[in-house]
């Protein structure tokens, strides 16, 4: 198993590279089905229920990023690309359709302006491999 360094994580809007971005996480959750009946002495459950995935981008704020963070709007529907490592051969893509469910952009005095977008998955988490 590979060790991977976060500075050579990308985010991607289809093919247009998310300027400014420093870091991204994702998560994914399946649902369960409790299954406990009356004397058992542990909680049991059965899977096979609903899959969902969400995580958010954070980066700094780049109005002139036009294909990219200004495509991160609430409400707006995209392609979404998290690489691990970067855009080369061989390196580690979750990709899908996210719904963009909120943007928070914050200024403070002495640090740089931020922009931090959250996302839910609107169908299949896909991990890729790039070829």
């Amino acid at each position: 198993m590979a060790t991977h360094m976060g500075n050579g994580g990308l985010v991607k809007v289809s093919t247009a590279t998310v300027l400014n971005i420093i870091s991204w996480s994702l998560t994914e959750s399946a649902n369960i089905a409790d299954d406990t009946t009356l004397g058992d002495a542990y909680a049991t459950h059965i899977t096979g229920g609903v899959k969902n995935w969400s995580g958010s981008v954070s980066g700094y704020f780049n109005e002139a990023d036009t294909t990219g963070q200004e495509l991160l709007v609430s409400g707006a529907s995209i392609d979404l690309h998290l690489l691990v490592d970067g855009a080369t051969t061989g390196d580690i893509d979750f990709n899908g359709t996210v719904t963009i469910v909120g943007v928070e952009r914050a200024v403070a005095n002495d640090t740089t302006t931020t922009a931090n977008f959250t996302f839910t998955g609107n169908g299949p988490l896909t991990k890729s491999v790039l070829a």
